[in-house]
């Protein structure tokens, strides 16, 4: 069994026009959802990305990170691959 990376909670914030940079108030909350992560070492470079409340998966390579049309789910996954590979290579 893989183990669990992480899991972030979900939050919304509501707030008005603009009152987040001029001082207003904003009301932040927790909601129901969150994001678990897991994984396990590979050799290759394969990923293998599984959303469990779509009962969906998405499969690909490190070396194509590009956004996928039909898992629109996975694309926030690769865009963080993406931002980290980019952090990297500075």
């Amino acid at each position: 069994m893989s183990p669990n990376l992480g899991t972030a909670h979900g939050r919304v914030e509501v707030l008005g026009n603009h009152a987040d940079y001029n001082q207003g108030r904003v009301l932040a909350m927790g909601v129901e959802y969150a994001t678990e992560v897991t994984g396990s070492d590979r050799i290759d470079e394969r990923l293998f990305f599984k959303a469990k409340d779509l009962k969906e998966s998405w499969e690909g390579s490190l070396q194509d990170l590009s956004p996928s049309p039909n898992k629109m789910w996975a694309n926030c996954v690769l865009g963080v691959l993406q931002g980290l590979g980019s952090e990297e290579s500075h």
